[in-house]
């Protein structure tokens, strides 16, 4: 997480620098399955991720900055009904939104394929749409 502050205020700081600014209009995020791999990551993996969202809304000074993440597709061998479950947890806080691939395919038995990667995008498009509406 630190990698990432220190990245994103090295950003604002060359921005200031040439006198232009940026507007966040939101975090697009998927990750999870590697949490997976034993039941101590999957039962912090609520806390952890809003730890992170909750980070990331303070180092940007955004507090209503849009989160938007997608659950692991079942087919998944990776999939964890314990994740899904945060997920959807997550989905309900303040500013949260929430992408559901249940139903995604992946062409390796863990990562999307083309489809679903395009219907992750599709999806997380739409939403930032209408939270900008």
């Amino acid at each position: 997480m630190r990698e990432l502050e220190d990245k994103y205020h090295s950003a604002m700081k060359v921005l200031n620098q040439k006198n232009k600014t940026i507007v966040l209009r939101g975090v697009l995020w998927h990750q999870g399955e590697s949490d997976s791999n034993s039941k101590e990551n999957e039962n912090a993996y609520y806390h952890n991720l809003y730890s992170v969202i909750k980070k990331i809304r303070e180092f940007t000074h955004c507090s209503n900055l849009p989160f938007i993440f997608a659950t692991i597709p079942k087919q998944s061998e990776q999939f964890s009904t314990i994740i899904n479950t945060a997920h959807f947890k997550l989905s309900k806080k303040k500013y949260s939104y929430i992408v559901d691939l249940h139903d995604g395919t992946t062409f390796d038995g863990i990562h999307f394929d083309g489809t679903t990667a395009e219907r992750l995008g599709n999806d997380m498009l739409k939403i930032m749409a209408s939270i900008r509406s």
